[in-house]
């Protein structure tokens, strides 16, 4: 895993749990911020795709390959 793939694993998991705290805020606090609602499941689902991809990226084979 290169550094990059770290640092997006890092930032896809750290939407993530701002994600399910805005959730868990609108849930437990205020059920009337629709708004926030909608933001914090955008921020879910981003989180979500932004692991995602940085766990699941083939690894770079050479400082000159190219794929294909």
């Amino acid at each position: 895993m290169t550094t990059g793939n770290k640092r997006r694993a890092a930032a896809g998991a750290l939407v993530l749990a701002l994600g399910l705290g805005l959730i868990l805020y609108v849930c437990l606090a205020d059920r009337r911020q629709l708004g926030l609602a909608i933001l914090a499941v955008t921020a879910v689902t981003a989180g979500l795709l932004t692991l995602c991809a940085a766990l699941t990226e083939p690894p770079v084979r050479g400082k000159g390959a190219q794929n294909g």
